[in-house]
């Protein structure tokens, strides 16, 4: 770990081990004159910090397949009229994928007309359950845990050491993150009543 005191009285020492809220550098100053002063603490403590984070994979997934079948519906839409340009109802169902895009009549910074095209399409799909092999299980499971821990550090943190350790549960697996990391663990926060 380390420390630089910019501004302030270091509460802590290096190497100490320290909470989540705890205090590391005061803005209680005590002046060469012995005389305390308030001054508004700056300093930067970098840490060590530990992470465990848990997922649990099941044996099989959910897989898309597209059988190929698509749909295409058309409306122009004029103020608020629509006019659709098809017979049945503009709703395909839960079996599709649906991509709509939306034109509006315009020219860009001179005029916009309230005319737009109104384009969906959607292409069919069923769903299929498939059994993942174990490793793919695990490797899947470890790239998640790393982004969600790459998430959870600060932007100056990185990784100094990581762990896995997989273990077979019914229906699954549950993958376990134990990682060393070394981050800014300092956060600004206002002196109390009590401190002033």
């Amino acid at each position: 770990a380390e420390m630089s005191v910019k501004q302030g009285q270091p509460a802590v020492g290096v190497g100490d081990t320290v909470e989540k809220g705890q205090l590391l550098i005061s803005g209680a100053a005590v002046s060469t004159m012995g005389t305390t002063r308030t001054v508004h603490a700056l300093g930067d403590v970098k840490g060590r910090t530990w992470h465990t984070l848990t997922v649990r994979m099941p044996l099989e997934y959910i897989k898309k397949v597209y059988v190929g079948h698509r749909s295409l519906k058309i409306s122009m839409i004029f103020g608020r009229r629509r006019v659709n340009f098809y017979r049945n109802s503009s709703i395909f169902g839960d079996t599709c994928d649906t991509i709509t895009m939306d034109y509006h009549l315009c020219m860009d910074d001179v005029f916009s007309l309230p005319v737009r095209l109104l384009v969906q399409r959607c292409v069919y799909r069923t769903v299929q359950e498939r059994e993942m092999n174990p490793q793919a299980r695990e490797e899947t499971a470890q790239n998640a845990l790393m982004e969600v821990l790459e998430q959870r550090m600060r932007e100056d943190g990185k990784v100094i050491a990581a762990k896995f350790a997989a273990m077979p549960r019914e229906g699954g697996m549950i993958v376990t993150l134990k990682a060393e990391c070394a981050e800014e663990i300092g956060e600004e926060i206002p002196m109390s009543e009590e401190e002033l």
